[in-house]
């Protein structure tokens, strides 16, 4: 089993998903951050099932479903750890 590990920046952008989405229904904002956590944590079993950035081939990414977009974890896997880089909300324009 893989250990995961949260960057700082992770840490942030899980806070400001919530933030930004508590303001407007605070049930919906702490089921998606459960999701978050889980789809994080849900990597110590399988890390490699995630896609690999074209644009950055040490990167995978695996999407949260959560609402219409969802959310998307960039991470790496260094020996047996995960480390989850960033999260973003799947609306946000970021290159795959």
């Amino acid at each position: 089993m893989y250990a995961v590990t949260w960057l700082e920046e992770a840490s942030q952008d899980v806070f400001r998903h919530y933030e930004f989405l508590s303001a407007k229904n605070q049930p919906a904002a702490i089921r998606a951050v459960q999701a978050i956590l889980e789809a994080g944590e849900s990597l110590q079993t399988s890390p490699y099932r995630g896609t690999v950035l074209r644009s950055r081939p040490h990167i995978r990414w695996v999407r949260v479903f959560f609402g219409k977009y969802g959310y998307i974890l960039h991470y790496r896997v260094e020996e047996d750890t995960v480390i989850i880089l960033e999260v973003y909300d799947g609306r946000e324009d970021r290159a795959l």
